[in-house]
């Protein structure tokens, strides 16, 4: 970037700045200091940002070098591949930035085109060259492979020491960011593999000359990670294995599956480490690793050794080990150094070492007669990239002397897994690359980005929220005013509480006024909030205007309407008594009808008669009024109906109306909706205990209710009015009026009936089901007998017409409507009483019964008189009349007359599952107490042994002893558990049955060798990665393991002397794992993870070893039969249910 552009762009960028922040006070409608104060703000904003900008081009404009000449080969090769992916079929559109991408670095001659080949991935070639005619060629620059959704690279070794090349190289391998950066997504992989001869290792000068290049190696990975942004991870393949003494004599015989095996190591994600420790604790997890392949290796010595014939192989596969040992000291030196942390940049990191080499191996070919000549055939290339040299193979095939018919070919092994199942498949690896400062300082870029265009937008903001906030703070001062009204003498508000809420309309009519026309623009920009405050304003205006005017005005409107006269009584009634009808509805349906105009003055006159206000007061509620008429079209802020029969009252009074529909409300509820209903548990106090009703009978249809609406109905007299929607469609004729009481005497009559066979449905007997039923059967039997007593209420309130008496002539039958000093006077209710009276005493005869045998009996005569209280009961019911409604009161009284009959009878059906659950209860709590308890419950204190014994040994255990604790409630069968017994009534639970069965396998578990609590069982253990060698200790008895010592062996948990186990592992820096106590092998073992079924019975377990980097792996087998009751299952479903029926 040259010096004027530094200069121009910052000053371009700043002119177009000011020129938006000079515009944007036009834009929001300010004037004066506001104006000023936002274009100031914005102009110091913009100089800042412009100086910044300046500064950061002017260093780039000095640190910038010149581009370097456009490579041509490498250009070339990375746009081939690029068209070779958007053509494809398979990822079609896919970009080289979008892909995961591994590189295969290495010296010339490290078979990195070979590994590729024969990786197992069948890649396809997007770019470079292989092949020259049947020859594989050394790689010039670049070859680009793809495979599994993943570009390889494969980097020649000349590049690799061309810095200019490289660098132009790593630019096209940085991922796509952008994505990433604005998401909570990753960033395509990067991962690195170097291939390493391990030829190079056994040459002259191999100690300076390894070294040396592993740090040209971790030069470029430095630059690769650095370029990238990641730490990046790093595969090492060891290749040309071949080329180690007695490798072939070692893989000779390997099977092809064997062959496919991986011979390395993955190693953990190591920490950031300081510089100055890393060579120390990295040699030493490197040699760890080695010792874990070269231990694998030579225990596969002795499967190996014994498919060889030749003394000499076998020999030389018995040395491969050791001479592969010798090598681990400076191959651990070539990964150290390789990945050797920066102090000042990201660094790569050793994610895994892998060795790969070749055999040869032979294959039938029919067509070959004898052996061709060297010259015949493919040539195999002795460039950087092959394996073996033509003469090398010329000389195995003269030396093998294959037979007629057959022929060598090489065969590469331990390499078809590494990169499908280990560097593909790598989550780790993928996670630390996805993100990396790239990504970071993206998103932070996008950060600053945001909080520029957040500063833009501050200014307009400020004064839009300073105006909105003044708007806020006013309509809260306005609203807090009015939270505590003062009252004024004679019910009259006060001038200072009117000048409150007056305050308060004014906020109000703002709002409205910004939200039904155009607001200012200083109020806009997205954070206008009087469409937000607005509604709960208005709801508190009018709440507090109806506290201090409307509920007195509403009041006195409809008392005007209650105080309607039969008829004129002067020359105004007519008018004022239409103007408040008309008033009234405007208030509550009519409200689109409103004007200030009219209302005002309607409400004035209405609320103002006997009130005296001064001119100062009587102006501010005129506003009032004013503001609320005028608002009333807009929405009505109160859900007020119209009062229909006041409504009513007056329509008939203007247009005298005969319709009984219209003006039974008027004439039969409201006179009288002050009194107070009638409530059976008012009138019988303490009766809910045994007679609930919950059914409130208005006053006008009780017996004095009757009285007063019969008075009512005795005048009916209206008059007439014109205006439709005030006196309604109809107004009813003069000779119509007769018909209009007839009809509303009828509607009184059914609903009078109605309310009170409601009131019958409503009633329930309750309280005879539990074991209080004998007290509510001996109250229900007194001579004030709360069902009879709602009986009466029913039956003096329904004495009050013939047509009403026959409706509720049942209940009549039952108590007299007269009945003053029994209610069970009636020779229907002595018949009934007497009945429930027997059946209360047997149910007493139960209670007191001393065995089982008498209570048995006690409880087939109580269903007896239960039987009879039900005879009973249908013959009187069978005597009810059955005229009119009758029926329906009959059928109420029957049902209330066999709701205690019922109830006992659940109660009788209940008692031997209440008995047996009580028995039940005792059984399970010790069973509970010991289940709360390890082994039974993990993690908590020891179980007391006997306790355990006391409740599971065979035969002699509580458990065993069921069916003496519970006779004829289970049988046994056998060991194996429990079943229902067949003539169990009642039947015990499915939950009861599975505890036992469950306690019955614990218990086969725990003391299979018989009253004793005694487990045998086989263990095998296997000493962890790196250890010689783990011993194990159960309560004295000690076996140790190591690798070559395998076999399982037999120990016993006796629960009389069981106290300790000890596990210690020999060449591990970890310490021993020790349990104590009575369960102590219980612990261990619940520790234990993977419970893996073998097919010999045995089970495949794990130990976690705090310290040890692999876990402790072993094997648990117990008797033939016996259950594996060390499992921390094992104990699952002891929870005893406590209720064993139902």
């Amino acid at each position: 970037m040259n010096k004027l552009k530094v200069w121009l762009v910052p000053a371009g960028a700043l002119l177009a700045f000011l020129a938006a922040a000079w515009a944007m006070g036009a834009r929001l409608q300010l004037v004066g200091r506001d104006l000023w104060i936002l274009r100031g703000g914005l102009a110091v904003l913009g100089l800042v940002a412009a100086a910044l900008l300046f500064l950061y081009l002017r260093g780039r404009a000095r640190t910038r070098r010149p581009p370097p000449a456009r490579d041509e080969e490498l250009e070339g090769t990375i746009a081939d591949a690029q068209r070779h992916l958007a053509t494809s079929r398979v990822a079609r559109n896919a970009k080289l930035g979008k892909l995961p991408m591994v590189l295969l670095l290495g010296p010339s001659g490290s078979t990195k085109t070979t590994t590729m080949m024969q990786s197992g991935l069948e890649p396809e070639l997007l770019a470079g060259e292989v092949f020259r005619g049947e020859t594989v060629v050394p790689t010039s620059a670049l070859n680009l492979w793809y495979a599994q959704d993943t570009v390889f690279i494969e980097v020649g070794g000349k590049l690799l020491g061309e810095e200019p090349r490289w660098k132009r190289l790593l630019r096209h391998l940085e991922p796509a960011r952008l994505a990433a950066a604005l998401t909570r997504g990753a960033q395509a992989p990067r991962l690195a593999v170097i291939c390493f001869g391990c030829d190079e290792f056994l040459k002259p000068g191999a100690n300076e000359a390894v070294p040396a290049a592993a740090r040209e190696l971790r030069t470029r990975l430095s630059e690769l990670a650095h370029q990238l942004g990641i730490r990046l991870p790093v595969y090492v393949l060891f290749t040309k294995a071949d080329r180690l003494p007695y490798f072939d004599d070692y893989v000779r015989s390997f099977s092809r599956e064997e062959a496919q095996e991986v011979l390395g190591a993955t190693l953990p994600v190591p920490p950031t480490t300081p510089v100055a420790s890393y060579a120390e604790q990295e040699s030493a997890r490197l040699m760890g690793a080695f010792r874990g392949i070269l231990h694998s290796l030579a225990l596969r010595r002795l499967d190996v050794l014994s498919r060889e014939t030749q003394e000499e192989v076998r020999t030389g596969a018995y040395e491969f080990p050791r001479e592969l040992r010798k090598l681990s000291d400076l191959a651990v030196q070539f990964m150290v150094e390789l990945g050797k942390p920066s102090q000042l940049t990201l660094s790569p990191f050793l994610r895994g070492f892998y060795f790969t080499g070749v055999r040869a191996v032979i294959v039938s070919d029919p067509g070959v007669t004898e052996r061709p000549a060297a010259a015949a055939g493919p040539q195999i290339a002795l460039g950087a990239t092959s394996v073996f040299s033509a003469r090398q193979v010329q000389t195995a095939l003269e030396g093998a002397a294959p037979r007629p018919g057959s022929r060598k070919v090489p065969e590469w092994i331990f390499l078809g897994r590494i990169f499908r199942e280990i560097i593909l498949r790598d989550q780790a690896a993928a996670r630390i690359t996805g993100g990396g400062t790239r990504v970071n300082h993206l998103r932070r870029v996008g950060l600053a980005t945001a909080a520029v265009l957040f500063l833009l937008l501050v200014g307009g903001f400020t004064v839009s929220y300073a105006n909105n906030r003044g708007l806020e703070r006013d309509a809260i001062a306005a609203a807090q005013g009015v939270q505590t009204l003062p009252g004024g003498e004679g019910g009259l508000p006060t001038e200072d509480a009117l000048l409150r809420l007056d305050v308060l309309r004014g906020e109000v009519e703002r709002l409205e006024r910004f939200q039904r026309g155009r607001r200012p623009g200083r109020f806009a920009w997205g954070l206008y909030t009087g469409g937000e405050i607005e509604p709960e304003l208005r709801r508190l205006y009018f709440d507090r205007f109806a506290h201090l005017l409307w509920d007195s005005a509403r009041v006195d409107l409809r008392a005007t309407l209650e105080g309607v006269p039969e008829s004129p009584t002067g020359a105004g009634d007519f008018g004022r008594i239409y103007d408040a009808l008309k008033a009234h509805l405007i208030t509550t349906t009519h409200n689109e009808e409103s004007t200030s105009a009219f209302l005002t003055p309607v409400l004035l006159d209405h609320w103002g008669a006997g009130r005296q206000l001064d001119a100062a007061r009587l102006e501010l509620v005129r506003r009032q009024f004013d503001f609320y008429g005028a608002e009333l079209p807009f929405g009505n802020p109160y859900s007020d109906a119209p009062v229909d029969p006041l409504v009513r009252q007056t329509r008939a009074f203007l247009c005298g109306a005969t319709d009984a529909n219209q003006f039974y409300q008027m004439l039969v509820l409201d006179p009288f909706r002050t009194q107070s209903p009638l409530q059976f548990h008012q009138l019988v106090p303490g009766a809910e205990t045994v007679v609930r009703n919950t059914y409130s009978v208005p006053w006008q249809f009780t017996a004095p209710g009757w009285e007063a609406v019969q008075q009512k109905l005795s005048d009916v007299n209206k008059l007439f009015g014109d205006e439709v929607w005030v006196l309604g469609e109809n107004c009813v004729a003069a000779e119509d009026r007769a018909k209009l009481a007839q009809a509303l005497r009828t509607r009184y009559v059914q609903d009078y009936t109605q309310h009170w066979q409601s009131f019958l449905r409503s009633g329930q007997v309750v309280g005879v089901d539990g074991p209080a039923a004998a007290g509510a059967l001996a109250r229900l039997g007194s001579n004030q007998s709360p069902l009879f007593r709602m009986f009466f209420l029913v039956s003096q309130n329904t004495d009050v017409d013939s047509v009403v008496i026959k409706d509720f002539a049942p209940v009549h039958t039952m108590v007299a409507p007269d009945a003053q000093e029994s209610y069970i006077a009636s020779a229907a209710a002595q018949a009934y009483i007497a009945k429930l009276s027997a059946l209360q005493a047997e149910l007493g005869t139960v209670a007191a019964a001393a065995t089982a045998d008498m209570r048995n009996l006690a409880l087939m005569q109580a269903s007896t008189k239960a039987g009879e209280v039900r005879q009973a009961v249908d013959e009187i019911a069978r005597a009810f009349p059955v005229a009119g409604g009758a029926p329906v009161a009959g059928q109420e009284v029957q049902r209330l007359l066999q709701q205690p009959v019922g109830g006992i009878e659940v109660a009788l059906r209940g008692m031997p599952a209440e008995e047996a659950n009580k028995a039940g209860e005792s059984f399970c709590t010790p069973f509970r107490a010991v289940a709360a308890r390890f082994p039974f419950r993990a993690g908590a204190a020891d179980a007391d042994l006997d306790q355990v014994v006391g409740l599971f040994q065979p035969d002699a255990g509580a458990l065993w002893q069921i069916e003496s604790t519970l006779p004829n409630f289970v049988v046994r069968q056998g060991t194996i558990g429990f079943a229902r017994h067949p003539s169990a009534n009642p039947a015990p639970s499915g939950a009861f049955i599975s505890f036992l069965n469950n306690g019955a396998r614990v218990s086969r578990g725990l003391f299979a060798a018989g009253a004793d609590p005694k487990v045998n069982f086989f263990l095998r253990l296997e000493p962890p990665a790196g250890a010689s060698a783990v011993t194990i200790s159960i309560d004295g008895r000690s076996q140790t393991f190591t690798p070559t010592r395998q076999s399982s062996y037999p120990f016993i948990w006796d629960g009389r002397s069981a106290q300790q186990v000890r596990v210690t592992i020999d060449g591990a820096d970890v310490s021993p794992i020790e349990r104590t106590g009575t369960w102590a092998v219980f612990r261990f073992f619940g520790d234990a993870r993977g419970w893996q079924s073998q097919p010999d019975g045995s089970y495949r377990l794990e130990w976690t070893i705090p310290g040890a980097s692999a876990p402790l792996r072993g094997e648990v087998r117990f008797d033939p039969g016996a259950p594996a009751v060390f499992r921390s299952d094992f104990f699952n479903g002891l929870a005893c249910p406590g209720r064993i029926v139902g």
